[in-house]
């Protein structure tokens, strides 16, 4: 993940303790090596130098597409830049482990893989008018990958081909049973 970060130029926030008061500074990650990752201030002129030290703790996060990642780790070294317009780079420690936090509204539940959940999913096909007959309904068949508050993913059997039947903003509806004993 920090290698992505890289090389789409992820902006990520490092958090640090200076003169008893915490701050935080934008920086880029620019490059990781086995033991090290090395940053750089994201902006030319920094509102507060980054005023770190040997050995001090520090704190970075960064958001990439559905989660923000965040990790623990210690300044090893200060350095000059490769790049002159740079005013230098600092030498972070490889944290050992990355924590990711969900930023959805609502925490998505995956099915486990020995729970196969069946879904019917349907929709009209055509024009919604008055009268029409059940025969106006196209039915698909899929599994329930996960759900949530907010929404459920499902596998639609049949392929791509199928994928064509669902424009965005479309009504659909569907119905499962998410235990064989219940009712749907």
């Amino acid at each position: 993940m920090i290698q992505t970060a890289i090389d789409q130029k992820v902006v990520a926030i490092m958090s640090y303790l200076s003169k008893n008061k915490w701050y935080v500074a934008k920086v880029l990650l620019t490059a990781l090596e086995p033991d090290r990752i090395y940053i750089e201030s994201a902006l030319s002129q920094e509102k507060h130098p980054i005023n770190i030290q040997l050995d001090q703790p520090v704190g970075v996060s960064f958001k990439y597409e559905y989660g923000k990642f965040v990790f623990d780790t210690t300044v090893m070294a200060l350095e000059p830049s490769p790049d002159s317009r740079s005013s230098g780079r600092i030498a972070l420690s490889k944290p050992g482990r990355i924590e990711v936090i969900q930023r959805r509204s609502y925490f998505r539940v995956n099915v486990p893989d020995s729970l196969k959940v069946n879904v019917v999913l349907w929709h009209r096909r055509g024009q919604n008018r008055p009268g029409s007959r059940a025969d106006n309904m196209k039915y698909f068949d899929a599994r329930l990958v996960d759900i949530s508050a907010g929404g459920a993913q499902l596998l639609l059997d049949g392929g791509p081909e199928n994928a064509n039947e669902f424009k965005q903003g479309q009504f659909i509806s569907l119905r499962f049973t998410p235990l064989p004993y219940e009712t749907p």
